[in-house]
């Protein structure tokens, strides 16, 4: 009889295991492998969705300073142009443009009455009260709307008092655009704000812009 063939197996040297699972794992993830292993793959993700964040949040930062520039320089204008009109005393313009909380309103003028706006266009935003000239160097505080009365100042700084202490809540900057444009932004800032779980500055929600009536 033939002999029968006998398959030699090699010896496997003592203390020498098998690879593990995680061997082979580290082995596919080795520099020489082309394709990234999943813990690679998930980390340079997380990189990429964090450098996207900051990105927006840069841009974001930019558009905001750019749109405050545009509208301090638009308010200026409007302050300039008050101030060429003539018709609003010297002494009260003085001291309005003197109080933050105001110069950074845009101002208008009718019938010798300075108005405040919180935006730029017509038929600006009738939410502030205005200052009035009286008899004798006084002053008489109306408004916000013309059916509104607040009362009289003796001096420029009273009148100017008056008005800073009736401001709508969380007054800020004067917006570039009409009432209408006003009103749509801010709706849109208490959406993001809802989305986000946070209120407005002190919980405060602003007033309605839609209170107005023609310009003087």
């Amino acid at each position: 009889m033939p002999p029968t063939a006998v398959t030699a197996r090699r010896p496997r040297l003592r203390g020498t295991p098998f690879p593990s699972p995680a061997a082979k794992t580290m082995a596919s993830c080795a520099p020489s492998s082309s394709t990234p292993c999943p813990s690679s793959r998930k980390r340079i993700e997380t990189t990429s969705i964090d450098a996207l964040g900051a990105w927006q949040a840069i841009s974001a930062h930019d558009e905001a300073v750019n749109r405050d520039s545009s509208s301090n320089a638009v308010v200026e204008k409007g302050w300039q142009a008050v101030r060429d009109d003539g018709r609003v005393r010297t002494e009260l313009l003085e001291a309005a443009y003197a109080e933050p909380r105001l110069r950074q309103l845009f101002p208008w003028t009718g019938m010798g009455e300075l108005h405040f706006s919180r935006c730029t266009e017509h038929r600006w935003a009738w939410d502030i009260p205005y200052i009035q000239p009286a008899a004798e160097g006084t002053y008489w505080v109306s408004g916000p709307l013309r059916t509104e009365t607040v009362g009289p100042a003796g001096t420029a700084q009273e009148a100017i008092a008056m008005v800073v202490e009736l401001l709508p809540p969380g007054c800020g900057p004067a917006y570039i655009g009409t009432p209408e444009e006003l009103a749509a932004h801010e709706a849109t800032m208490r959406n993001q704000q809802t989305d986000d779980g946070s209120g407005g500055p002190g919980g405060a929600t602003r007033p309605s812009t839609d209170r107005r009536t023609p310009h003087a």
